[in-house]
């Protein structure tokens, strides 16, 4: 992750939302589906996830977080950006918020029940992405979940959607298989991954059909869930 998005934070939304206007949707719609997946995915696996803490890995200026801080017992953002990190504690004050280096996480080992990177990924240097996982697993509790929320290189107005993006310049897309691959290879097995965001639309029976597609490669972005293994330590 680079801190170039320091130049962003107080315009975010308005470079999000130029380079997906042509969906139909704001960039609220498309946060607020993945902050409802991942309350889905962690109640199924841990349980009450009002007694859950949560890690925002790459929380940028904490646009996921609002919709999900009443949702959880903790939540707790960290990005490099520190610019990002300010206007993320003016929006969500009942957030914790912690600028880091990018390389070890500012959290004693097994704090949190489980932590998510939403569309952090494509931003990292390839051969440093193996390394950031297996520091935030280090981060977690034996038995926590690790969720990855990427974008989908097989969906074309994906690929537009990013190429329209100011602050997506750099980015390397992942396949959903590099994805799950990494989450392996820092000892986190698979237990679950999808495809969504099908249709830009909230109805109820659109809902229903994208649970049947959730298999197809066609959703403009897609996640993948991985786990500590309950006997695992890390230092």
């Amino acid at each position: 992750m680079k801190p170039t998005f320091d130049a962003y934070d107080e315009n975010y939304d308005d470079v999000i939302n130029k380079s997906i206007g042509f969906m139909g949707q704001s960039h609220d719609y498309y946060t607020q589906a993945k902050a409802t997946c991942i309350l889905d995915i962690l109640q199924r696996k841990l349980g009450d996830t009002k007694k859950l803490h949560v890690l925002d890995v790459g929380c940028g200026v904490g646009k996921t977080d609002g919709f999900l801080f009443s949702d959880l017992g903790e939540l707790t953002g960290v990005d490099v950006s520190s610019a990002s990190i300010e206007r993320a504690r003016r929006q969500n004050p009942q957030v914790r918020y912690e600028s880091y280096d990018g390389s070890r996480l500012p959290f004693e080992s097994g704090t949190f029940d489980a932590a998510f990177l939403i569309c952090v990924l494509h931003h990292v240097v390839p051969d440093d992405r193996a390394a950031l996982l297996r520091e935030v697993r280090r981060t977690l509790k034996p038995g926590g979940v690790l969720l990855i929320f990427e974008h989908n290189p097989f969906n074309p107005l994906t690929q537009l959607v990013v190429a329209r993006c100011e602050f997506d310049c750099d980015a390397q897309l992942l396949f959903r298989r590099n994805s799950a691959r990494l989450l392996q290879d820092a000892q986190m097995p698979v237990f679950e991954q999808r495809y969504i965001l099908f249709l830009p639309f909230r109805l109820k029976w659109f809902s229903c059909i994208e649970k049947r597609l959730r298999h197809i490669a066609a959703g403009a972005q897609y996640y993948v869930a991985g786990y500590k293994l309950l006997s695992e330590t890390d230092s």
